[in-house]
């Protein structure tokens, strides 16, 4: 059996497959737009984001950086969107001797350190043929 992780590209299909949770691209989306100087737009990431990541995102290069690279980068959540819209959790990968449900709980931790509220995880998978 082989194995593929991460993007899988060709001229015809890109794929991924993540062990996360959906979330609403708009909420990553609206990060990169946020003055962090303006305390009322962070505030407005209150209830959603994390104070760690709150904190992550007030110290970034915003010249050379989105949301979506630093999330991956400060805390080693994958932002990806498909057809049925955008997950965020971990690539899947799985030690030898890791179950499902251990591969599971490593990326709800990882999601905890980022969202207030993160949500019922799960595999996400996607598939596009560009032909």
């Amino acid at each position: 059996m082989k194995s593929r992780y991460g993007w899988v590209s060709n001229s015809s299909t890109t794929s991924f497959c993540v062990v996360g949770m959906p979330v609403d691209e708009d909420k990553i989306i609206e990060v990169d737009d946020i003055d962090f100087e303006d305390e009322s737009q962070v505030k407005g990431l209150e209830g959603f984001w994390t104070e760690g990541a709150i904190e992550a995102f007030k110290k970034a290069d915003w010249d050379r950086s989105y949301a979506k690279n630093i999330l991956e980068d400060e805390f080693g959540v994958c932002v990806h969107s498909g057809e049925d819209g955008t997950c965020v959790g971990i690539e899947f990968s799985m030690d030898d001797d890791e179950t499902w449900g251990q591969c599971k709980k490593r990326a709800a931790d990882k999601l905890a350190a980022v969202f207030v509220k993160p949500g019922k995880v799960g595999l996400h998978y996607d598939a596009e043929y560009e032909g």
